[in-house]
């Protein structure tokens, strides 16, 4: 237990164990690296990896910023299990050809949630950008998923455990980014009557991967309770997931009571998802929508720019 301030809290995922948000020794971490102890204390003084200390003086680090520094520098985990990682996967090795896409639904569809988290994690771990792993391996899935139903009897209830099993690696993965507590805040989720999950769960990822405080508010959201939450937090922005199958001018009514009510709390709202694009009557300065994760994405980042902080 050296080098650790409390015993690592390890959470079992099928076949790997995931430590979440916690430090780890840079014995452990050397190893996980297939580097010297040496080498990982050089990349911390050069403040390529960032560290911190145990109440007795010793460095440490967390698993989410090793894996911050791996994505972005493009240094490999040569032996990921050793902290609980399953292997990267690059898209162009996947055998036959096939599109990550494709093997994640076959993984869902089969109800394997260690094939799926391998997956899903092994892609993330090998440097795919968060947002092109959510939009063009993930949406892909639920679409099909979505179908799904209408094809057999038993569509829903597969459609049903699939959607649950991906939240539950969207949960792995939200555990593996760095934390952003004190930094510029953002809320979200689906209005009243969207009960889908996944869309603005996937958005609160975005952001929180580009340094947010990301705040999931979930689906079916009352959307004066939004307002509520947005006047005492004061975030910088909310979004809004519309999937919801609304008659279009009462969700425009809904979107521009809420739009203005946030505009005088200096709070912007961006709106996304399949209704994008019928949302507006008139010109609101704060309504901002897009039609994909990546122009929110680009947007956010914007955002974050010391003039716009």
């Amino acid at each position: 237990m050296t080098f650790f301030e409390t015993p690592l809290e390890i959470v079992h995922i099928g076949h790997y164990t995931l430590g979440m948000n916690t430090y780890i020794s840079p014995t452990i971490l050397s190893n996980a690296f297939g580097v010297s102890p040496s080498t990982l204390k050089r990349w911390s003084d050069k403040g390529i990896l960032n560290s911190d200390r145990t109440r007795g003086g010793h460095r440490r680090f967390s698993i989410s910023e090793a894996i911050r520094m791996s994505r972005d520098l493009g240094i490999p985990f040569r032996n990921p299990e050793s902290i609980g990682l399953p292997e990267p996967i690059l898209p162009t090795g996947i055998s036959g050809g096939r599109e990550p896409f494709e093997i994640l639904h076959e993984a869902l569809k089969a109800e394997d949630l260690n094939e799926s988290q391998r997956i899903v994690l092994g892609l993330f771990l090998s440097g795919m950008p968060l947002v092109e792993l959510l939009e063009d391996v993930v949406t892909p899935v639920i679409s099909r998923l979505g179908m799904q139903w209408v094809k057999t009897h038993s569509g829903i209830a597969i459609e049903h455990a699939a959607t649950q099993m991906l939240l539950e690696t969207l949960g792995t993965l939200k555990n593996l980014l760095p934390t952003a507590e004190g930094r510029v805040l953002a809320i979200g989720g689906a209005p009243a009557g969207d009960p889908y999950r996944i869309p603005t769960t996937m958005a609160a990822l975005a952001v929180q991967d580009l340094g947010f405080k990301s705040v999931n508010l979930g689906p079916n959201l009352p959307l004066e309770s939004l307002v509520e939450y947005a006047r005492k937090e004061r975030p910088r922005l909310a979004w809004l997931s519309t999937t919801s199958s609304d008659p279009i001018p009462m969700l425009q009514r809904k979107i521009h009571s809420v739009a203005e009510e946030l505009h005088s709390l200096g709070v912007l709202l961006v709106a996304g998802g399949r209704q994008t694009g019928k949302l507006t009557r008139r010109p609101i300065p704060n309504l901002i929508e897009f039609r994909s994760l990546k122009q929110f994405r680009a947007f956010c980042e914007r955002l974050l720019a010391p003039s716009n902080i």
